[in-house]
């Protein structure tokens, strides 16, 4: 638990940005600018110094804190278990969930964690309490992938969220069978907050930089494949690159929020370019 930690920590050193933007205007402590004032204006926040040169009436805004749920939802099925250089799925899924939670955390947001398969939920109700946060890097680290994501058509009540106060991050590989994955999205897009979903991909799924004749097996029904991966390396990269194109279209056309993780890219530069965008 100590090492994901001390990871998610080197990888937000540089990144000064969050989620979400942080602060809204109000009446709060920090000064932001001034406005005219309006009848029903609290007296208390007019600027009279600046009434004495203006004549003019105006009202001193600050910006005052928000604060979010943040609500990571992570793919638990077999196919997480893929590794490429020593590294799978769900080592890399547990790695971003532990920095952007460290991130939420400081800008003052609840954060809370589900995990799950058709087998099993891990599930860590968000909590406001700062030490929260070590409980769910314990939580994290104890996921245990196995089977198929659930099809389950009520699956967002597992979750208990609430309307338009959340952000919702969905870490998942997108390999399903029967629409699961979608179907989710759709959930928990239905509920009216913000859903993102980060689509992570390893460097020898989306490149085939495999060698000879080899065996696949199917980690989650156990199906396996004989090919000859150099007749087979071209047509298998036109046909990745259209399975991405339209998983990006269509979560896009969901009006859900889409990023492609690759494994081999340093966690720290992708989530700055990530949240570059955002702002």
């Amino acid at each position: 638990m100590e090492g994901l930690e001390l990871l998610a920590r080197r990888a937000v050193q540089g990144i000064r940005l969050g989620l979400h933007p942080s602060k809204k205007t109000g009446f709060g402590q920090e000064f932001s600018h001034y406005r005219h004032y309006e009848p029903g204006d609290d007296l208390r926040l007019l600027d009279w110094k600046l009434y004495a040169r203006s004549d003019r009436f105006y009202v001193r805004q600050a910006e005052v804190q928000t604060q979010l749920t943040v609500r990571f939802v992570i793919d638990a099925s077999a196919s997480m278990l893929h590794e490429d250089r020593g590294m799978s799925k769900i080592q890399f899924a547990r790695y971003i969930a532990a920095t952007l939670a460290w991130l939420a955390q400081r800008q003052g947001d609840n954060i809370g964690l589900y995990a799950l398969n058709n087998s099993q939920l891990y599930e860590c109700t968000p909590h406001p309490q700062r030490q929260f946060y070590q409980y769910f890097l314990h939580q994290l680290i104890h996921i245990s992938p196995a089977g198929k994501f659930p099809e389950n058509k009520n699956i967002h009540t597992l979750f208990d969220i609430r309307p338009h106060q959340e952000i919702i991050v969905f870490l998942t590989d997108m390999y399903q069978s029967n629409q699961e994955l979608f179907d989710t999205l759709k959930q928990l897009n239905a509920t009216g907050n913000e859903v993102l979903l980060f689509h992570l991909m390893a460097a020898n799924e989306l490149e085939f930089d495999f060698k000879g004749t080899l065996t696949f097996k199917d980690l989650e029904t156990g199906k396996t494949t004989q090919v000859h991966t150099r007749q087979a390396k071209d047509e298998y990269q036109i046909r990745i690159q259209n399975y991405l194109k339209n998983i990006r279209e269509k979560i896009l056309g969901m009006n859900i929020g889409y990023e492609l993780f690759r494994m081999d890219e340093p966690l720290d530069t992708a989530l700055k370019r990530f949240l570059e965008q955002r702002i």
